[in-house]
């Protein structure tokens, strides 16, 4: 429940309250509860092909929503590399069946932690990184 206030918060928030409130709700909630989140099973199929990809779960949903706001300081943005793998599998995977939202945040966090200087040591295999 304190997450889904911690995200209603950062939904109204804006300018200098919120640029406050990123490193205490990030010290609060912990960017390695968020990266779980992002990890939760997808949601139950729309249809009835087992094949096409599930939706986004609400907890995973929730999780990027959070985290695409934490990210928004440059501080805490290279606590979420992390969570590559699995921002870019839900980006992939997203469906209509999906908020838009969501959709929003993905193609926000996504290509904002892709351009961290830190990026390439933690995405890419070991040695590939350095060429």
């Amino acid at each position: 429940a304190g997450l889904l206030l911690v995200s209603k918060h950062l939904k109204e928030a804006k300018g200098q309250e919120l640029l406050r409130s990123l490193p205490l709700i990030s010290a609060a909630v912990g960017p390695s509860f968020l990266v779980r989140l992002l990890r939760t099973p997808a949601g139950q199929h729309t249809n009835d092909s087992a094949s096409s990809p599930r939706p986004i779960g609400p907890y995973a949903s929730l999780g990027i929503t959070v985290s695409a706001t934490l990210a928004l300081d440059p501080t805490l943005a290279p606590l979420f590399l992390p969570a590559m793998p699995h921002l870019v599998s839900h980006l992939q995977n997203w469906t209509k069946a999906d908020s838009t939202s969501t959709l929003l945040d993905l193609l926000r966090l996504v290509p904002l932690l892709a351009s961290l200087p830190e990026a390439p040591s933690v995405l890419l295999p070991r040695g590939l990184a350095a060429a």
